[in-house]
C-alpha cells in the first residue's frame, strides 16, 4: 500500500511538474506561429526577405528566414549570410573607441585634432560618440557645395556646425573612423578584423571580398509597365560608408554583437544599397531583424513582435486584394487633399471606383479595407481618417508601408 502511495505521489510530482513545461512550450510554439505569419504577410507585399533573431531573456526563442540572399542566383540565407547593417556600423565603431580609450590610446574629451591634425574644427571625440558636434551629414554638404569632391578630412572642415542641430551625421562617424586608423597606424578593415576575433564574430567585415553577401534590392515596381519586377540595387561607394554605414554582418554576429551593448532600439534603410535594418535589446527582448530589400519596415516588424511577444495588439499589413466598399462611404473620400501649401491633389469617384487626380495625371486606388486604398502599380497606399464626428479629415500617404508621418489634410468646401 505503501508502494502505491508512493509511485501516486511521484506521478502526481511528474505531471503536476511538467504542466508549466508544456504550458510554456504550447506558447512559444504560438509566438513562433504568429511571428511567421506576420514575416510571410510582408514577404508576399514584396516588403521583406531576409532574417530574424529573438532571444527573450538569455534564450533563442526565434530564427528564421523567407526569401533568398541572391534572387537572381536562387541563394538562400544562412546563418553566415552577411547584409549591410547600415548605422549599426556606428554600434561598433564606438565600441572600438571605447576600448581604445580603456587601453589608454584616447581620451573622449581630446579634440579630433589631437589624432588627425589636418581637421581644423574642434569638436570632440565625445561629440563625434554623442551626435553632438553639429556636423552636416554628407548628403547635406552636398546639396549645398556639389562640386566638393569628398574626402571626409575636407568635407569636416567645410561643415557649417551648428551644435544645436541634433543632426546624426555620417560623416561624424566616418571621422571617427579616421582617428581609429591614426591611432592604430592600420586600415579600419584590419583594426575591426582584430576586434572581431577578440568579440567572437566570423561574418563581419567592412571592406574584403566575401562570397556569403545577400544582393540588396531597391523592392518591386511597374518601372517598364510589364508589371511589378524585383530591382537590383546600386552600391553605395564604399569610401562614403566607411565606418559610420559601410559594414557587413551576419544576423548572428549582430546578436552575438548585442551582448556587449546597453539598451538599444536602432532601426533604418540604406535607399541607395537596397538593405533595411533593426536591432532592438532591452530588459527583456533583443531581436535582430536584416532584409536585402530597401523597404524601412525591419523597425516595423520588430515593434510588432515585440508588442507580440508582450502580449499587446500589433498591426499587420493589409493584403493587397480588393473588398466591397459602398458608394456613400466612397463619396465621403471624394475632395481635394493639401499636402503642402502650394501643392495638393484631388480623390474623384468613376462609377463604383476612386481615382487620384494630380494635374493631367490620374491614378486608380483599389481599396483593402473600408478606409484604405492601394495603387496597383506601386507599393503605396492611402488611408482615410475620420475625426470625431466621423467625417473624413486627412488621408495617411502610407507609401507601402504601416507608419507614416506625411499626411494630406482634407480641404473644406
Amino acid at each position: 500500500m505503501r508502494l502505491i502511495v508512493f509511485f501516486t505521489f511521484v506521478f502526481v510530482l511528474v505531471v503536476t511538474g511538467c504542466q508549466p513545461s508544456e504550458t510554456k512550450r504550447g506558447k512559444a510554439m504560438i509566438e513562433q506561429a504568429h511571428i511567421d505569419s506576420l514575416l510571410m504577410r510582408y514577404f508576399k507585399l514584396n516588403r521583406f526577405s531576409g532574417a530574424v533573431v529573438v532571444k527573450r531573456n538569455d534564450t533563442l526563442i526565434y530564427n528564421n528566414s523567407v526569401g533568398l540572399a541572391n534572387y537572381q542566383s536562387n541563394i538562400a540565407f544562412s546563418d553566415t549570410t552577411s547584409f549591410k547593417v547600415g548605422a549599426i556600423t556606428e554600434l561598433f565603431t564606438a565600441r572600438i573607441i571605447r576600448e581604445m580609450e580603456s587601453n589608454g590610446l584616447l581620451r573622449l574629451e581630446d579634440t579630433v585634432a589631437n589624432y588627425v591634425p589636418a581637421i581644423k574644427k574642434k569638436f570632440t571625440i565625445e561629440a563625434l560618440l554623442a551626435h553632438t558636434s553639429g556636423l552636416q551629414t554628407i548628403g547635406q554638404i552636398r546639396e549645398t557645395n556639389p562640386n566638393l569632391d569628398y574626402d571626409p578630412i575636407a568635407y569636416a572642415n567645410y561643415s557649417e556646425a551648428d551644435l544645436h542641430s541634433g543632426v546624426k551625421s555620417d560623416l561624424g562617424y566616418n571621422v571617427l573612423g579616421l582617428v581609429i586608423e591614426s591611432i592604430s597606424g592600420d586600415s579600419y578593415q584590419n583594426v575591426l578584423d582584430k576586434y572581431c576575433l577578440k568579440w567572437g564574430l566570423e561574418n563581419t567585415y567592412f571592406d574584403k571580398e566575401y562570397r556569403s553577401q545577400a544582393k540588396g534590392y531597391t523592392g518591386y515596381s511597374n518601372y517598364r509597365g510589364l508589371g511589378m519586377e524585383l530591382h537590383e540595387s546600386e552600391i553605395l561607394e564604399p569610401r562614403l560608408a566607411f565606418s559610420s554605414r559601410g559594414l557587413k554582418s551576419s544576423i548572428y554576429d549582430v546578436l552575438t554583437f548585442s551582448e556587449k551593448l546597453d539598451t538599444v532600439a536602432l532601426s533604418g534603410y540604406l535607399p541607395t544599397d537596397g538593405f533595411s535594418y533593426s536591432l532592438l535589446k532591452d530588459e527583456v527582448i533583443t531581436m535582430v531583424v536584416l532584409s536585402n530589400y530597401r523597404h524601412p519596415v525591419a523597425g516595423e516588424i520588430t515593434k510588432s513582435i515585440s508588442s507580440l511577444l508582450r502580449g499587446e495588439s500589433y498591426d499587420i499589413p493589409l493584403r493587397r486584394q480588393s473588398v466591397q466598399v459602398d458608394t456613400v462611404t466612397l463619396d465621403s473620400f471624394v475632395g481635394r487633399y493639401l499636402i503642402a501649401p502650394t501643392v495638393s491633389f484631388e480623390v474623384k469617384r468613376r462609377s463604383d471606383s476612386l481615382f487620384v487626380s494630380m494635374g493631367e495625371n490620374e491614378t486608380f486606388i483599389v481599396p483593402q479595407s473600408q478606409n484604405q486604398f492601394f495603387f496597383k502599380d506601386m507599393d503605396a497606399a492611402m488611408r482615410f481618417v475620420l475625426d470625431t464626428e466621423g467625417k473624413v479629415s486627412e488621408v495617411e500617404l502610407l507609401n507601402g508601408f504601416l507608419y507614416s508621418d506625411q499626411k494630406a489634410k482634407k480641404i473644406l468646401d
